[in-house]
């Protein structure tokens, strides 16, 4: 078995490439939860695959395209990181597109776990005034009018 040496470059650029591997998950999670309005898992399902689906895979593919180019470069730290790269890019679309959106089709929130969020952020934003909001009686503010008149 061959073993390979990681360099600081190669551990620096081993973290990067974590990041690019979760930024797909991460987007389809977003679309998914963000949806406004009581829906059911299945559409929200839908509408973050539609929604974020082309964004995600144009990224795809200008980052395999790049990939793709380093392969043709002459040192060896581009090869390694090119390999790398590519492995992560065809392993997070497919975690991404296949295994998330039918885990969220599966498994995800369904519409009451939204609507209790929703009714709850209704209850405390009406118990609450926006910071920097006074609530002010009107006879706090006729009274001293009126004495002034008097």
């Amino acid at each position: 078995m061959d073993t390979v040496a990681m360099g600081i470059f190669e551990s620096i650029l081993f973290a990067l490439l974590i990041g690019i591997g979760f930024d797909f998950v991460l987007h389809f999670g977003h679309a998914y939860t963000m949806f406004p309005g009581i829906v059911s898992k299945e559409h929200r399902t839908r509408r973050a695959l539609l929604d974020m689906g082309p964004s995600v895979m144009g990224s795809a593919v200008t980052t395999l395209s790049t990939a793709f180019i380093m392969l043709l470069a002459e040192n060896s730290f581009s090869k390694k990181f090119a390999a790398m790269l590519i492995m992560t890019i065809v392993h997070g679309v497919i975690g991404s597109f296949v295994i998330f959106l039918v885990l969220c089709d599966s498994f995800g929130p369904n519409s009451t776990c939204f609507r209790n969020l929703l009714e709850k952020d209704a209850k405390e934003r009406s118990a609450k005034p926006p910071v920097g909001v006074v609530r002010v009686d009107e006879e706090d503010i006729i009274a001293p009018i009126a004495g002034a008149w008097i």
